[in-house]
């Protein structure tokens, strides 16, 4: 009994320890973390655990066709074991890798792969890397999807531009096609000329006219237009123009091949710009016409035969003469008592000369009592046979200042009425009749709003009219059809007015047309005391200015030390543009002035005179006022000039000139 007790407290004592033991499975004691890597319940596995960089997925952006972009990736271990089995599938064409890494990856480790993307088509191309591990107790997958965009490649090629043969002072256009025969759009395109003296483009790249800009798509065509001009030398070029462009990935170049040749001309045939001694002996004529008068000059015209006919003033008449080609008076039959002068009582001055296609002579004039006169004169006899006055448009502010002809012979007068421009047209055959047909009346007053006074006037190959002058102190332009309409086509009412420069006073003195139907003026913008040449040309269609001219359409010119003033123009065949004035010499006298400009981009043509400007005096060292007011161009191309000469204040003399 004494033993037995013990032992059942001792069994008893046991089983309470069992029914409350402590736990120590993934507990924390005393603050420290232990795990346990045994199976069961509330139990972890460590493993592998492989990513790559660069987020979910990764854009190469645009690659070009043949052309390869490449990517580095990191794949990263961040398990607590190996990752074992390591491999790469699930790329094709375009992609293709390269990996660094084994098959065997530790934990906490990394390793390296790239991605090569070399698109061999155009479009956007996707797919997905993925590699496979076993991470330690199973195989698994990380991924990366890839995208890029195959970028095609222009390729261009120009045409060949062959101009032939051309003859002095002609010119001729050529067109370069330029095609793209790529997958990708050509971009930064500009051109450059090996010879930029006798080859040109026409305001600038791509030429007049041409289509080419900036880019150029796939599978795509634009033009690019070259001028030669021939030279006064026989020279064969062989030249280049290099087109400049960026392919997609690099800049590259593709050139057109040029060749032309140039005849020469032998004797006058050349116009150089230089007075012709066969006239007169000296080139230059000077005339006092009537003592202590004011003789000037305004139009001059150059018939079949080469004679050259005047208009003008002396005696505050009107004076048509007639002068033989070696530059003498056409004295024996013309003119009063076969003087070769005609010098007409009744009328102020002759305001220009016109021939019609009998070449009858045309001249406009205001009469005593302030009408706008339009006078006949026989070519032959240089009589007035018959005269044209605007009753009912007289007015002390009456104005006549230019005189044209229309092809079927009718003629047109402007100046200006009450502050408007003034047209009046004669009919055909001349009776002294004014049209009917031309806005019911045969005369037409243009209200631009302002004062306007008309100088010019033209018929272009169309049979519109244009008038310029100036209102409210800019250049002003109307269009008329040939009923005397305004044509509303032409800067939507008819209309056009420039303002060369803010402040300035801009007159439009005279104006024609080029071969390709532009519209060119000239005159003058007066600005401070100071005055300056204006050469302008525009589209005969809308009234835009040509910004291929010049860049803006408008070209200004300061020759002398302040007044140079345009008062006429002449176009040559080959479009080369003759502009004539005056110019204030270094003693402050002016000088007679002509200059010749290109067409195509409004540059002095060097080849003229001396770069481009030809001055002189009508008597050298005279120490006096000179002055040009028309020029005009016979059919053999032979420039003839007029104006006066002032001796004194009230004594001025005619002047004319011939150049070569």
């Amino acid at each position: 009994m004494v033993l037995f007790i013990p032992l059942l407290l001792l069994l008893t004592l046991s089983g309470c320890l069992q029914t409350k033991p402590e736990s120590k499975t993934s507990g924390t004691s005393s603050g420290t973390s232990t795990s346990s890597s045994s199976t069961g319940t509330n139990q972890t596995t460590s493993t592998a655990v492989l990513t790559i960089s660069d987020s979910s997925s990764y854009n190469f952006n645009s690659v070009a066709v043949a052309s390869t972009g490449s990517k580095t990736f990191t794949l990263t271990n961040s398990g607590s074991v190996a990752a074992t089995s390591i491999s790469f599938a699930g790329l094709a064409a375009p992609y293709t890798y390269t990996a660094t890494c084994a098959t065997t990856l530790a934990a906490y480790s990394s390793c390296t792969f790239t991605v090569q993307y070399a698109p061999t088509t155009t479009g956007l191309h996707t797919d997905s890397i993925e590699v496979t591990y076993n991470n330690g107790s199973e195989s698994q997958i990380t991924s990366r999807i890839l995208y890029g965009t195959g970028l095609g490649l222009a390729s261009l090629s120009l045409s060949a531009a062959a101009f032939g043969t051309l003859d002095p002072n002609t010119y001729s256009v050529q067109t370069i096609t330029v095609s793209n025969s790529g997958s990708g759009v050509a971009t930064s395109l500009s051109s450059v000329l090996s010879n930029t003296s006798t080859f040109t483009l026409w305001g600038g790249y791509p030429g007049y006219s041409g289509t080419c800009g900036s880019s150029l798509n796939a599978n795509s065509t634009c033009t690019i237009n070259l001028l030669f001009f021939g030279g006064i030398a026989s020279t064969a070029y062989t030249e280049t123009l290099t087109l400049s462009y960026n392919n997609g990935t690099a800049t590259t170049t593709s050139v057109s091949n040029i060749t032309a040749t140039s005849n020469a001309m032998a004797g006058n045939a050349v116009f150089s710009g230089t007075l012709d001694t066969t006239f007169n002996t000296t080139g230059l004529i000077t005339a006092d016409v009537a003592t202590n008068s004011l003789d000037q000059l305004f139009g001059v015209k150059v018939q079949a035969d080469g004679k050259i006919v005047v208009g003008g003033a002396a005696s505050g008449n009107s004076l048509i003469a007639k002068y033989t080609t070696a530059g003498a008076l056409d004295a024996g039959a013309f003119g009063d008592a076969g003087s070769g002068l005609t010098n007409d009582a009744g009328r102020t001055t002759a305001k220009g000369v016109v021939l019609n296609s009998t070449e009858m002579i045309y001249t406009a004039s205001l009469s005593s009592g302030k009408e706008l006169v339009i006078s006949e004169y026989d070519s032959t006899s240089g009589a007035n046979t018959m005269n044209l006055t605007t009753a009912g448009y007289a007015s002390a502010s009456t104005t006549v200042n230019g005189v044209g002809i229309q092809t079927d012979d009718k003629v047109l007068a402007v100046g200006s009425f009450q502050g408007n421009f003034l047209v009046a047209r004669s009919d055909t055959p001349f009776t002294g009749a004014l049209d009917m047909t031309f806005s019911a009346d045969g005369i037409v007053t243009v209200d631009f709003g302002a004062e306007d006074i008309a100088y010019s006037v033209v018929q272009n190959a169309g049979g519109d009219i244009f008038v310029g002058g100036t209102s409210n102190g800019n250049f002003a332009i109307a269009k008329l059809t040939s009923a005397g309409v305004l044509d509303t086509t032409f800067d939507s009412d008819g209309m056009v007015t420039t303002d060369i420069n803010s402040g300035s006073t801009d007159i439009i003195y005279d104006m024609d047309f080029l071969s390709t139907g532009e519209l060119v003026v000239t005159g003058l913008y007066s600005k401070n005391g100071n005055a300056d040449f204006v050469l302008a040309m525009y589209n005969s269609s809308t009234g835009a200015l040509i910004t291929s001219f010049d860049t803006d359409g408008i070209v200004t010119k300061s020759i002398g030390s302040s007044q140079d003033k345009s008062f006429t123009l002449a176009i040559q065949a080959d479009d080369r543009i003759l502009v004539g004035g005056e110019t204030m010499n270094t003693s402050g006298n002016t000088d007679i002035v002509v200059l010749r400009y290109n067409s195509a981009d409004g540059k002095l043509d060097t080849t003229f005179a001396t770069s481009g400007v030809f001055t002189r005096e009508y008597i050298s060292s005279s120490s006096v006022n000179d002055h040009l007011y028309d020029l005009s161009i016979d059919s053999a191309g032979t420039v003839f000039g007029v104006g006066s000469r002032e001796v004194s204040t009230t004594d001025y003399d005619i002047g004319i000139f011939k150049l070569e």
